[in-house]
Formats: structure tokens, sequence, C-alpha cells
């Protein structure tokens, strides 16, 4: 995912880990060589509400974060 974009906070009990950066985006579909676009060009969607796993792996262990999304009405 793109960091630039990418929102940041705590990661609530995550263990150790406490920054993230996902703008909760899918990959970007890949862009049509030699087009114009007049801005970043094509983003992917967004995720849809609900129950994700973040997965950490080193070398040397495996860490898990369970979390939830829902979207806010502002």
């Amino acid at each position: 995912m793109a960091g630039s974009r990418a929102a940041r906070g705590p990661a609530a009990g995550c263990g150790r880990m406490n920054r993230f950066a996902w703008d909760l985006r899918v990959e970007d579909p890949r862009e049509i060589p030699g087009a114009f676009y007049a801005d970043e060009g094509p983003r992917g969607p967004v995720v849809n509400p609900g129950s994700y796993v973040v997965r950490l792996t080193t070398a040397a262990q495996c860490s898990l974060c369970h979390w939830k999304w829902y979207p806010t009405r502002d």
C-alpha cells in the first residue's frame, strides 16, 4: 500500500508495534502506459468494513493483531 497517502496512528493492543500506515485501500491498478492522468492516477478501492488481521513476520517470530474497521459518519 502506498504509505505516502496513508494515515498514521497508534495500533492499540499490538504489543511493541506503535505505528501503522495504510490508507484502507487495496493495491492500485496498473496505469496504462502513455495515458494522461489529471491527478495521481487510478487508485484501488477502499476495503469493506469488517474484521482484519495484521501479521508481522520476522526471521524469529510472527505477531498477529486483530482489529475491526467500520466507517463513521461525520
